[in-house]
């Protein structure tokens, strides 16, 4: 993984919404980026899984009420360490 982009949190229907770009490296295989988005979507309380072969990046929209970016990349990056 090389890079973070945080686009913010919104509201919508009364709920807090945060949604993140993660940039990452080796997306040309579409077995590693099918399996990030499985590893994404399949958390509580994440809404939104894009894939960007184009752009090496994942976007993913979640609820910040319900876990962390962190927490995300700990279940979708397990072997990269986490800085915050």
């Amino acid at each position: 993984m090389r890079g973070l982009q945080i686009r913010g949190t919104s509201m919508t229907n009364g709920k807090r919404q945060a949604t993140a770009i993660l940039k990452i490296q080796g997306m040309s295989k579409s077995g590693r980026a099918e399996s990030l988005r499985r590893s994404a979507a399949g958390l509580d309380g994440v809404f939104l899984v894009d894939v960007n072969y184009i752009l090496d990046n994942v976007t993913i929209g979640y609820d910040p009420d319900k876990l962390t970016l962190a927490q995300i990349k700990r279940k979708v990056f397990p072997s990269t360490p986490t800085p915050f």
